[in-house]
């Protein structure tokens, strides 16, 4: 059975996340990373043409054996615009996607690329789902309300970020929708000190402490993390960017922990300040 564990690549790309202390992962690294992947089971690799070079980077390496999931900003210029940019993306990974997803719901009703449109490029490139990258609940219900299914989404679900919950997963799962989750340790933030957080990120600080209580290390921190969003069935894949291969072999060894504490609700917040990175700065 294939692992659970998808590879986010935003790191091959970037040098992104608040807890990124070695920056741009390099491309031997991503070789190493990519072998140690594909020896564990883990078959998916998330990639995007706003992942600076990350795409770039896939491409000079053995994606061989992956699916891979691609999002695209739609551009302002209808269907012929967003089907060269995905032939662009194919073109740069050497091989054709499994997935391409709208990067953003704006994309979807700013009106340039209709659903029906994106799906009929998608098949026309050999493109087997079209989805969605969603960030607020309502997004999926806008879709559902217009008659959309997507074939796919992919959505943030963390300990303390549960705003997509109950209803919209149980609905996506009763409809046979793939759900991939990102953010599950909410870009890092589970690894901060709550003590030594700057002041836009204070807010975190006693919900920091609970974690702590519970795992006190980052191996704790990260088992606990994963395994609460391992554990719900209705999720097919944790999107988990990596830095190396080491790594990738800690959230290999953690997805393999059994998640025992049932009693996390003291973890959930519907802060924004607090759940939403896109804040964080503000």
């Amino acid at each position: 059975m294939p692992s659970k564990l998808a590879v986010g690549t935003v790191q091959f790309g970037l040098d992104y996340g608040i807890a990124n202390a070695s920056g741009q992962v390099t491309q031997a690294e991503v070789a190493r990373i990519l072998r140690c992947a594909h020896a564990a089971g883990i078959d998916t690799l998330d990639t995007a043409p706003a992942y600076g070079t990350s795409e770039v980077v896939l491409g000079a390496a053995d994606v061989s054996g992956f699916r891979l999931i691609t999002k695209t900003p739609v551009p302002n210029h209808g269907r012929d615009s967003a089907e060269e940019q995905l032939k662009t993306s194919i073109r740069t990974l050497g091989c054709v996607p499994y997935a391409w997803l709208y990067h953003r719901y704006a994309d979807w009703t700013s009106g340039t690329l209709p659903w029906n449109d994106a799906r009929a490029i998608a098949r026309s490139l050999g493109v087997e789902k079209v989805g969605f990258s969603l960030y607020l609940p309502g997004e999926w219900k806008a879709l559902r309300s217009a008659g959309v299914t997507p074939d796919i989404i992919q959505i943030p679900y963390n300990l303390f970020d549960r705003r997509f919950g109950d209803e919209v997963l149980d609905d996506a799962k009763f409809l046979g929708v793939e759900v991939h989750v990102r953010s599950v340790f909410l870009q890092g933030l589970f690894f901060k000190d709550p003590d030594a957080l700057p002041a836009n990120l204070r807010a975190a600080a006693p919900l920091l402490k609970r974690l702590r209580a519970r795992a006190s290390t980052p191996g704790q921190i990260a088992r606990t993390a994963i395994g609460f969003v391992a554990a719900d069935d209705r999720v097919d894949r944790l999107v988990l960017g990596v830095q190396s291969e080491v790594q990738l072999l800690e959230n290999i060894a953690a997805l393999k922990s059994v998640y025992t504490d049932a009693a996390s609700a003291d973890l959930r917040t519907d802060d924004l300040s607090i759940i939403n990175p896109a804040l964080w700065n503000q």
